[in-house]
């Protein structure tokens, strides 16, 4: 079912949170390239680690409280026509476990560009 995908589209908030985790995972594997690249004793240069550096609350998604707002008062709106469907087939719970899914992704990217750094002599 494509119905609560573009539910999910539909909040203002998407806007923001989705940005917020495309910049995210590009900074972070970006960062984890150029370190795996990196194979002299030099100091490691790249765009993507001074981006990271730079970059602040890396291990939160963006938006993520106005759009649970958002989702559970379109969801409210909805009027449920199997008064016996399961929590699982609402719209509003599989949006609030993709976002969940996003959030975590967001999350463990950025330790995985943090950990790269761990064991780097010269940073």
């Amino acid at each position: 079912e494509v119905v609560w995908t573009a539910l999910l589209v539909k909040q203002q908030a998407w806007s923001a949170l989705d940005a917020d985790l495309q910049k995210t995972i590009k900074l972070s594997f970006g960062a984890c390239t150029a370190v795996l690249q990196h194979d002299d004793e030099e100091q490691l240069k790249s765009e993507h680690v001074d981006s990271l550096v730079k970059t602040s609350n890396l291990l939160q998604l963006d938006g993520m409280q106005p759009f649970y707002k958002e989702v559970s008062s379109a969801a409210q709106k909805e009027v449920r026509e199997d008064k016996d469907a399961q929590v699982t087939s609402l719209p509003r719970t599989r949006i609030l476990l993709a976002v969940n899914a996003l959030a975590l992704a967001t999350k463990h990217s950025a330790e995985l560009a943090a950990k790269s750094f761990e064991h780097m002599l010269y940073f």
